[in-house]
């Protein structure tokens, strides 16, 4: 992989001055100027209400959409300057993205699901294949590995989801409402997993949640409020 000396720094996200406005149907300032820093191996969870722009900064951070101000680095990189190819390159190396209603391929087995951004980039199955059988191992998904998304329960096509979102080893994971679409139980079940993650594997995760019961699992809380972070409601 190029670029390895950039593992080595600390600071793996920061976000400086970053603004948001929508143009359509009449324009609208969603964020504000929001400054934001992830250090290896963090677990922060970005709490707020619906429409305090929690989500629109997560997607900022994540590069899914572009700020009307402001800059955003990953491992020492500016996403926001990135053409496509690098930031798919970006993803598929440093950082990955996982959606609240696990975006699974419906016609591809858990097991086809959880390797395809390695076969997307070429690899040979014989050198992940031992890999992602830890993987799923760790993820108590093994048993589902022949099973098609549909006949899994939807806390195990969300650990499936996480699994397809490790298994390229990335430094950082973004995580929008994952316990959204899931009952109180399988809700737990998911952030106790994302919990012995961050723990274990060291990955850093963003979370983006409207629960504070499930914001306490992070190792940091940032909360969004009217587009701007509440300094005074910040947790380290």
């Amino acid at each position: 992989m190029e670029d390895n000396n950039l593992q080595e720094n600390k600071t793996i996200l920061l976000a400086k001055g970053i603004k948001k406005t929508f143009e359509k149907p009449v324009p609208t300032e969603i964020l504000k100027g929001i400054d934001f820093r992830v250090d290896e191996g963090e677990f922060v969870a970005i709490l707020g209400e619906s429409g305090s722009g929690k989500s629109t900064l997560l997607y900022c951070l994540a590069g899914m959409e572009s700020p009307t101000e402001g800059s955003v680095e990953i491992c020492g990189k500016d996403i926001t300057k990135m053409t496509d190819d690098e930031m798919a390159k970006m993803r598929r190396t440093y950082f990955t993205f996982v959606y609240q209603f696990h975006n699974l391929v419906p016609n591809l087995t858990c097991y086809e699901n959880v390797i395809l951004p390695l076969a997307l980039d070429g690899q040979k199955e014989s050198s992940y294949k031992e890999y992602v059988q830890e993987i799923m191992d760790y993820l108590n998904i093994t048993k589902r590995a022949n099973s098609l998304p549909r006949e899994c329960s939807g806390g195990e096509q969300q650990r499936v989801a996480i699994a397809r979102a490790i298994v390229c080893n990335p430094k950082l994971v973004f995580l929008d409402e994952p316990t959204g679409a899931l009952d109180s139980q399988r809700g737990q079940e998911v952030m106790e997993m994302l919990k012995k993650l961050n723990e274990e594997r060291k990955v850093a995760l963003v979370m983006v949640t409207h629960s504070p019961a499930h914001a306490e699992y992070a190792t940091r809380i940032v909360r969004v409020k009217d587009g701007k972070v509440d300094d005074s409601e910040t947790s380290v």
